[in-house]
């Protein structure tokens, strides 16, 4: 049932397969009755889509939450991008900061998007494994590149109404080595 409300995909691909079976069945045969029925599958596609949109799961509450932190990185918004984070994830909130003194992020993006929800902690918690490719400029000249693929774990509690950053662990994407755990 959740696959239903996490994309538009399946509820799509349902509606425009009975549309199908059913125009052909009209046009086979001529009855009306088929494009009644044809009717009524548009309109139950569409209400499908309508709870969808409306219908916001932990997964994508979480999602929201990581964009919301992109969106941060990106602006250079130190502030905004520390508030993604919860107030006892302190070494995550430590390398967040030196991070912003250190680098002008030009640009953070991700992909390979993983996010699993538990709903069995008390509050609920979650963890998002994905890629994220980040493009700075080194304050100090330092860096030897300006971009960076990193394999990122952002864990994730439910703190009042918003889903925050407890902790992370990143390592250099395809380099192996052992992953920095923080928090």
């Amino acid at each position: 049932m959740v696959t239903l409300v996490e994309s538009p995909v399946p509820i799509l691909f349902a509606g425009i397969v009975a549309v199908a079976i059913l125009g052909i069945v009209f046009f086979n045969t001529g009855r009306a009755v088929f494009l009644l029925a044809m009717a009524g599958a548009v309109a139950l596609t569409l209400a499908g889509l309508g709870i969808e949109y409306l219908v916001v799961t932990d997964r994508e509450e979480v999602e929201t939450a990581l964009d919301a932190l992109a969106n941060a990185m990106e602006a250079n918004d130190c502030d905004a991008a520390v508030a993604c984070l919860s107030p006892s994830a302190t070494e995550t909130r430590a390398r967040a900061r030196w991070a912003f003194a250190r680098f002008r992020v030009d640009e953070a993006n991700v992909s390979d998007l993983k996010i699993e929800v538990n709903n069995l902690t008390s509050p609920p918690s979650a963890e998002a494994r994905f890629k994220g490719l980040i493009k700075v400029h080194d304050r100090k000249g330092e860096a030897p590149y300006g971009s960076a693929l990193f394999d990122f774990t952002l864990d994730y509690r439910k703190e009042g109404d918003r889903w925050l950053v407890t902790g992370h662990t990143e390592k250099m994407a395809n380099l192996g080595g052992k992953p920095k755990d923080y928090d």
